[in-house]
């Protein structure tokens, strides 16, 4: 069980989840789940989230701790069954399936998701159409969206 803040940066403002951790030089400091840690006194707590099992926290909290792979100026990303768009940088598809979505790619494809990526050498979004619902057609062709 670690015990969970969500801190606010004091250099950048940035939002996050830490925990409590102890390091042998520095005495208490806060550690992420991916292994950094920094000084306590760099972040300013926003809420006291209590004690949790690592995993549960991740669950409970996913899309929060992994919002930061939305990119919502990019032309790229998934496109739900229901038209919900979840953009991401180019590169990142596996990465929001995985983290955000706790799913493989093939998966929410099977699922009937639609992965809008870079058309090389063009670099226009496109998707493919084995699995495209009327509906994803009509939002590919209103946002410019190549069906291959």
């Amino acid at each position: 069980m670690e015990h969970f803040y969500k801190v606010k940066n004091k250099t950048t403002g940035n939002i996050g989840y830490l925990f409590d951790d102890f390091h042998p030089v520095y005495g208490e400091i806060f550690s992420n789940l991916a292994g950094g840690w920094s000084m306590k006194s760099s972040f300013e707590v926003v809420e006291d989230l209590g004690a949790q099992d690592k995993d549960t926290f991740i669950n409970i909290h996913r899309k929060e701790i992994f919002s930061y792979l939305i990119d919502e100026k990019s032309p790229y990303g998934w496109l739900s069954p229901s038209c919900v768009w979840y953009p991401c940088d180019f590169s990142q598809h596996e990465n929001v399936a995985v983290f955000y979505f706790d799913s493989e790619t093939e998966e929410l494809e099977e699922r009937g998701w639609l992965k809008i990526f870079r058309n090389y050498p063009a670099e226009t979004p496109c998707c493919f159409s084995s699995r495209i619902t009327a509906l994803q057609q009509e939002w590919c062709e209103n946002h410019g969206v190549v069906i291959l």
